[in-house]
C-alpha cells in the first residue's frame, strides 16, 4: 500500500490518496523481469559467439585454403591457385603464394623443354625471350650448328657389364662432357643411350653461323681433350677407355616444342641435323680413336676462325640420306709450331 497527500495547486490539502496492490502480482512481476534479463543476457553471449565464429571464419579461411594449396603443392599439382580479395595481409600472404606456383610452373617448364643442362645465365636469358617472344614454341625455321656425339661400341660394353656398373660409366662420362656443351653457350637437347645432341646459336638468343660454329668447334675440341683425360684414368682402373665420335654441322633447323599437349620438349629437328648424325658415323671408319668431324657448311661459316683450328681434309663421302656427296674435314686443336732457339 501507498500513502500520500492530495493537494490541488493552490497548496490546499483535500485529503489522502492512497493506492494498493495485491502481493503477488509484485512477485509476478519480479519473476518476468529476471526471465526477461536471463533470455537478454543469453541472446548476447549467443551473438557475441555468432559474431567471434563469423570473424574467425574471415580469418582462418583464407589461411585453410592457402593449407589445401600448399598440400597439392607438396603433391605436385602446380595448377593452384589461391583466391584473392581484398588488401589486408593475408591478401599480400596470397598475392605470394600464387607469385610462388608462377615461379615453379615457369621453372618446370624450362625445365621440361631443355633438360636441367643449361647454366642459371642460359636459364634467365631463354626466360625473357621467350617472354619478348623472340623465341616460341611452335616450329620456326632458325640457322644452328648442330654437335652429336656417341661412344663406339658402346653396345657391346653394356652387354659385356654389370648395368650398375654400366650406368656409372654414362654418368662418368656425361659428367665431363655436359659441362663444356653449358660453359660455351651451348644446349644438350636430348641423351639417348650414350649418344648426345646438344645444338647452338638458337637459344638463350639467335646467334650468326659464324658464332655458332665457333662455339661448337670450340666445345668439341675440349670435349676430346676431356674425354682423353677420362680414359687414361679409365685404364688405370682397368676399364675399357670409352672411345667417342663427334659430328658436327650447321644448317637450318626447325626448332619448337616437339610431344604431347602436356608433356612437350623443345627440340631441332631437319636435314642438317640428319647430317650431324652421318657424320658422326663416318668418324668410325675415317679416324682410328676419338675424333670430331665438320661438315663443309660448318668450314665455311667459321671464316676466318678456321686458323683457331686444325681442319684437315678428308674429301667427299658419301652419306645416307643425301645424294650429293658429302666433303667433311676432322677438327682438332691446332698444331703446337716448336719453337726453334737460334744461336748467333
Amino acid at each position: 500500500e501507498l500513502l500520500g497527500p492530495w493537494e490541488v495547486r493552490s497548496g490546499e490539502d483535500v485529503g489522502l490518496l492512497g493506492v494498493a496492490l495485491p502481493q503477488a502480482f509484485l512477485v509476478r512481476t519480479s519473476q518476468i523481469t529476471r526471465l526477461q534479463v536471463f533470455l537478454l543476457i543469453t541472446i548476447s553471449i549467443l551473438l557475441v559467439i555468432l559474431v567471434g565464429i563469423y570473424l574467425a571464419n574471415l580469418i582462418t579461411r583464407p589461411l585453410l585454403r592457402l593449407v589445401r594449396a600448399t598440400s597439392q603443392v607438396a603433391q605436385g599439382n602446380l595448377g593452384v591457385k589461391v583466391s584473392v580479395d581484398g588488401n589486408d595481409e593475408l591478401s599480400v600472404l596470397a598475392h605470394a603464394f600464387n607469385a610462388m606456383i608462377a615461379g615453379l610452373q615457369e621453372g618446370f617448364i624450362y625445365r621440361d623443354l631443355l633438360g636441367r643442362t643449361v647454366s642459371p645465365e642460359v636459364r634467365e636469358q631463354l626466360r625473357q625471350t621467350f617472354g619478348s617472344g623472340n623465341v616460341r614454341l611452335e616450329g620456326q625455321q632458325a640457322v644452328a650448328t648442330v654437335l652429336i656425339s656417341d661412344i663406339r661400341g658402346f653396345t657391346t660394353l653394356s652387354e659385356q657389364a654389370d648395368p650398375a656398373r654400366v650406368m656409372n660409366w654414362l654418368n662418368e662420362y656425361f659428367d665431363r662432357i655436359v659441362p663444356i656443351i653449358v660453359k660455351h653457350g651451348g644446349v644438350v637437347n636430348k641423351f639417348d643411350g650414350d649418344a648426345m645432341l646438344a645444338f647452338f646459336g638458337i637459344l638463350p638468343r639467335m646467334l650468326s653461323p659464324k658464332k655458332s660454329a665457333l662455339a661448337a668447334c670450340q666445345a668439341a675440341v675440349e670435349m676430346m681433350a676431356a674425354i682423353d683425360e677420362l680414359n687414361r684414368t679409365r685404364e688405370q682402373r682397368g676399364d675399357p677407355p670409352l672411345i667417342t665420335g663427334i659430328g658436327i654441322n650447321t644448317g637450318v633447323v626447325i626448332a619448337g616444342g616437339l610431344g604431347a599437349k602436356d608433356r612437350l620438349h623443345y627440340t631441332i629437328i631437319g636435314d642438317t641435323v640428319n647430317t650431324a648424325q652421318r657424320l658422326e658415323s663416318l668418324t668410325r671408319q675415317l679416324i682410328k680413336g676419338t675424333g670430331a668431324v665438320i661438315g663443309h657448311a660448318t668450314f665455311t661459316a667459321l671464316e676466318e676462325n678456321q686458323q683457331q683450328f686444325t681442319l684437315e681434309p678428308l674429301g667427299l663421302h658419301s652419306v645416307k640420306g643425301k645424294l650429293e656427296r658429302v666433303m667433311v674435314y676432322r677438327l682438332s686443336a691446332p698444331r703446337e709450331i716448336p719453337q726453334v732457339e737460334v744461336t748467333l
